[in-house]
């Protein structure tokens, strides 16, 4: 008996030790959380028998799933093997239905479909999950990756494929709730499991893009409503198809998150009355199906042309929203011919149907009412020449069958880039730009925008607008139609973190005949949800109204506030109401601004000196030192003549021979020079200056001008690189000054 006994002991303790020879050192039994912000590949999990319930697609959604484990042997001797159980939730119901045996894949590019219950997890249905055109022997495999180390044995779950089958990629697995059995044994009988369940979803943001503002009048009730899709550019996402994205909208500063009505669906409008005349502010939204949301922000320009808020009734007239101005060059024959459509958004009436509508345009400010020519006819087009290059202004007029108009204003700024108006050129297509969009960075840091994003339209004498070849490039960049290195034309760009702000674009055409012409527009990029900060306590996020025009008060000064330029603000820890505001004018100094007591300064005092647009700095401080800013701009207005003799910015109504007038410079921003007019009441000489905003003179010029309407160029040479320049001119005991914008 007592040998028995012993005999017994010495099994118990080498059935301890042999229990210790397996060490599993990265096992975890949490779930592991992966996110997916890659687009979805076409050639992979599609089928007709793969759903989507999310996206309503016969097509899975994937990402790379890097997944291992390392066991340590402890025993001499013992040898290590290690293996994998995957199961898998391929039809979305919750459950795992399929599984895959590391030691017996499925066939190259299958899967054995709801094997779960047939024993050792044979049979099933043999669904295809790699549809790449390529052989079968480059199929996508399951397979294990070994690497030992030592008494270390480390195993990856991966593909492979049985032409080069050591070569091993990293496995794309659709979304869902899965889990991996890693095995490890040795020769000794010992063995230890490791269950890991992983879920992966879809974390990429959507793609919004804004188109850059509209104008649009007030109706005779007095409201005006605009719908999301009248702000949208584009919006795309990675897993999400366009019929399944969700687009809301709200006036900025509204609130948080994606815009929703009571009921829990898309926000899709906003009204705006008489009280919201001039810029307002809007953040566009998207949505997934995975409830993943972003938003760009842009303006409307909310008009009252025909009085609406000052009474009265009548029929009701159309409603009528401009594309917020286009860029075009000059044709070879040194015209162009801008048509109604060409800047129109859209249109939309009571009673009228749209196809009965009908379109006029005129030139801003030569006339009023609906626009007929000598017969009485409308006016669906308006040609430019050689001599009317810059900016242009217009009105659009629309009128229903009632004989209701309604009209929006906007502007085309007429290019000459291929020097058409001083020799003859060659037959180049025109293309028009949209001008300008603004756009987010996603989680990326990164944000990539297409050709198609800035075109308007594409025309040429010769070839159909299916087979002009589009290209762009950052403006400064190149010469000539953009091709890449495989001499194809750049059909995208992308931009980073260190790209935020205004970046301007060439967009080109080219026909069948090699002709080539383009069109100058830019983008703004924004981060507005924080993408590009580090790691650690976030700045806030401070976004600035779009501008804003103020007059003088008697008697003559002009306070402005930071919470009149102030859209919205937010930060991860610091409340709303303890998060500092502080104003500077743009370029008077760095950092968080302060007064001669070290505290934030809240307002800013304009006087007659400020006259003309003033650009100015919103800053923002939290509770832990963490600063943010926005650039905006104040227009300074002295419509009650506080200031007798100062500039004028625009025409002045009274006897403006009667003394001088210097109006700002246009366009402004500008891709090219610019025109400043002058009204003098006598001969004399003028002297016009450009410089940085460190005061120094880069261009001047002095000219003898007569009286009356005179125009004075700023060069486009005198400004060698994108930013802020400060233009002056004196004549006499005049002076006007204000900043100038190269985009």
């Amino acid at each position: 008996m007592k040998r028995v006994i012993t005999l017994l002991l010495i099994v118990l303790a080498f059935g301890q030790i042999s229990a210790q020879c397996i060490s599993l050192l990265n096992c975890s039994a949490n779930t592991q959380n992966l996110c997916d912000y890659t687009n979805n590949h076409d050639g992979l999990w599609r089928e007709s028998y793969w759903f989507d319930p999310i996206n309503n697609l016969h097509d899975l959604s994937e990402t790379s799933v890097d997944l291992g484990l390392t066991a340590l042997k402890t025993c001499p001797n013992a040898v290590l093997n290690l293996r994998y159980l995957l199961y898998l939730d391929l039809d979305a119901n919750g459950t795992w239905e399929t599984v895959v045996k590391s030691w017996e894949p499925p066939a190259p590019g299958t899967v054995n479909f709801d094997n779960w219950n047939n024993p050792d997890f044979e049979g099933g249905e043999v669904r295809t999950f790699d549809e790449r055109p390529v052989p079968i022997e480059q199929k996508y495999q399951f397979a294990i990756q070994l690497t030992s180390a030592g008494d270390s044995l480390s195993a990856s779950l991966r593909w492979n494929n049985t032409l080069n089958p050591s070569t091993f990629v990293i496995p794309e697995l659709p979304y869902g709730t899965h889990k991996i059995k890693w095995i490890a044994e040795d020769d000794l009988g010992n063995n230890q499991v490791c269950e890991v369940p992983f879920a992966i979803k879809d974390c990429k943001k959507p793609t919004i893009v804004c188109i850059n503002g509209i104008s649009v009048n007030i109706m005779p009730t007095q409201e005006i409503t605009l719908w999301a899709s009248d702000f949208l550019q584009y919006g795309e996402d990675n897993a999400t198809p366009g019929s399944g994205l969700e687009y809301g909208i709200r006036k900025c500063g509204t609130g948080t998150g994606f815009p929703i009505e009571p009921d829990g669906s898309p926000l899709a409008s906003v009204t705006f009355n008489c009280s919201e005349l001039g810029t307002q502010c809007v953040e566009l939204w998207i949505r997934d199906a995975s409830d993943n949301a972003d938003y760009c922000e842009t303006y409307a320009v909310i008009q009252d042309g025909l009085g609406n808020c000052g009474g009265g009734g009548g029929n009701e007239a159309p409603t009528v929203v401009c594309i917020n101005g286009l860029s075009a060059n000059i044709l070879p024959n040194g015209m162009l011919t801008l048509w109604a459509s060409d800047l129109l958004q859209y249109v939309e009436d009571d009673q009228t149907p749209i196809n009965d509508l009908v379109f006029s345009l005129r030139r801003l400010g030569s006339g009023t009412g609906f626009p007929v020519d000598a017969n009485g006819q409308p006016i669906p087009s308006l040609t430019f020449d050689c001599d009317e290059l810059g900016l242009q202004l217009m009105e659009l007029w629309v009128k229903d069958l009632d004989g209701a108009t309604s009209y929006c204003e906007t502007y085309a700024i007429i290019l000459d880039n291929l020097n058409h108006c001083s020799n003859s050129g060659s037959n180049a297509p025109t293309i028009v730009c949209i001008n300008g969009l603004s756009v987010n960075i996603m989680p990326t840091g990164m944000i990539t925008v297409w050709a198609s994003d800035f075109l308007q339209y594409v025309e040429d004498d010769n070839t159909p607008a299916s087979e002009i070849q589009i290209s762009m490039r950052l403006s400064g960049t190149g010469t000539g139609f953009p091709l890449d290195a495989n001499n194809l034309p750049v059909q995208s760009l992308s931009f980073d973190c260190d790209q935020l702000g205004v970046q301007s674009i060439e967009l080109w055409a080219m026909d069948q005949d090699g002709n080539a012409d383009y069109c100058a527009t830019y983008m703004i990029v924004e981060d507005n949800l924080q993408n590009c900060s580090n790691s650690g306590s976030a700045p806030p996020t401070v976004t600035c109204l779009n501008g804003l025009s103020a007059n003088l008060l008697p008697p003559g000064t002009l306070t402005l506030w930071a919470t009149d330029f102030l859209v919205y603000m937010d930060d991860d820890n610091t409340p709303y109401n303890d998060i500092q505001l502080s104003l500077r004018l743009a370029g008077t100094g760095t950092g968080f601004p302060l007064d001669s007591m070290g505290n934030a300064i809240p307002s800013l005092i304009f006087d007659c000196e400020h006259l003309d647009s003033q650009y100015v700095e919103l800053w923002v401080k939290d509770l832990d030192g963490n600063t943010a800013y926005c650039q905006t701009l104040a227009l300074i207005l002295d419509n009650l003549d506080f200031c007798p003799g100062q500039v004028i910015l625009g025409i002045d109504p009274k006897d403006l021979a009667a003394q001088t007038s210097i109006i700002a410079p246009q366009p402004n921003p500008t891709s090219a020079g610019a025109r400043i007019q002058l009204q003098l009441p006598q001969s004399g000489l003028v002297r016009v200056e450009l410089a940085d905003l460190s005061g120094k003179i880069l261009w001047q010029n002095e000219v003898e001008l007569a009286s009356g309407q005179q125009l004075l160029d700023i060069p486009a040479e005198s400004m060698s690189q994108t930013g802020v320049y400060v233009w002056r001119v004196m004549t006499g005991n005049k002076t006007g000054t204000g900043r100038l914008i190269r985009i």
